[in-house]
């Protein structure tokens, strides 16, 4: 994980929040923020391209896990097929 982004990503949070935990090695953070600032800071990371896992209300505040989405490389997303059989021929 980009340690820059990490650290784009922990300000733009510092902002809102009044806590904040991290885990670098996944680039996931655990913030309890007030439900007035939910919202914006939703915005914010959106742009950044972190998405929201879990959201959880109490009271007032909001506890919400996100994870900054990283770059999958070609190779993981497409596939060769390998076989040249078509489903008709196992018939």
């Amino acid at each position: 994980m980009n340690p820059d982004r990490i650290d784009l990503v922990r300000s733009v949070c510092e902002e809102f929040c009044d806590s904040i935990l991290i885990d670098d090695s996944n680039g996931s953070f655990l913030i309890y923020v007030s439900k007035k600032w939910y919202q914006p800071l939703c915005s914010r990371l959106a742009q950044l391209d972190v998405v929201e896992v879990f959201r959880n209300k109490r009271r007032n505040k909001n506890v919400v896990l996100f994870q900054i989405l990283c770059c999958i490389p070609e190779e993981d997303i497409f596939y060769e097929d390998d076989d040249d059989m078509d489903f008709d021929d196992i018939f």
